[in-house]
């Protein structure tokens, strides 16, 4: 496993002004998948029965996330490579550099599980950030794939702001519906879409 180190501190992060609701929490996530090409994001969850989330994930269909550029995307803070970014939808969200910290406020280590495409081939590896040590950031288990779909999957884990009802409750449905409506609509003729546990 290589270890990078970004040019931020964790406290740094701490008081960046990231989201502390659950819901934009989310959103941020959803937005990096639409910014990197994505036209479907699938939101996947797992929890007992008192709520509590046993697994959580956000999956797209996206260009994934170029390991040759890993210092300028994962290495930078405030300061987002997306700034200067075109997108065919016309529209990028996350150019500020800090929205994949967002799940500090929720959980304490997210994982990029990405595949991207390269002239070698497609490749695939993870990238991990645990809250304790946010401004390092570790990637693994990078390997040539035959070519394959390119996407990524943002795994998040050990959850402490985060139950089972407040990704069923109509709050959080009628937050989508205002996020990313107007966005899915003007996209509709490239069917784009929002899943959760399947249902769109």
């Amino acid at each position: 496993m290589q270890k990078h180190t970004a040019k931020i501190t964790s406290k740094s992060i701490e008081q960046s002004g990231l989201p502390t609701d659950y819901r934009k929490v989310i959103a941020e996530y959803i937005w990096n998948g639409f910014d990197a090409t994505a036209s479907k994001i699938e939101i996947t969850y797992e929890a007992n029965e008192v709520g509590y989330i046993k697994g959580f994930s956000i999956l797209d269909n996206g260009s994934g996330i170029d390991i040759t550029n890993i210092n300028d995307t994962f290495g930078n803070f405030l300061d987002s490579q997306k700034s200067n970014s075109y997108s065919n939808t016309g529209f990028i969200k996350g150019k500020k550099g800090k929205g994949r910290y967002s799940f500090t406020s929720i959980c304490n280590k997210a994982k990029w599980k990405t595949i991207f495409n390269s002239e070698k081939g497609s490749i695939g590896y993870d990238i991990e950030i645990s809250k304790s040590d946010s401004h390092n950031y570790r990637t693994d288990n990078k390997k040539l794939l035959k070519r394959v779909s390119t996407g990524t999957e943002v795994v998040f884990e050990d959850f402490f702001g985060l139950t089972a009802d407040l990704i069923e409750s109509i709050d959080f449905k009628e937050f989508l519906a205002s996020e990313f409506g107007w966005f899915l609509f003007l996209n509709k003729e490239k069917d784009y879409k929002i899943s959760v546990n399947g249902v769109e």
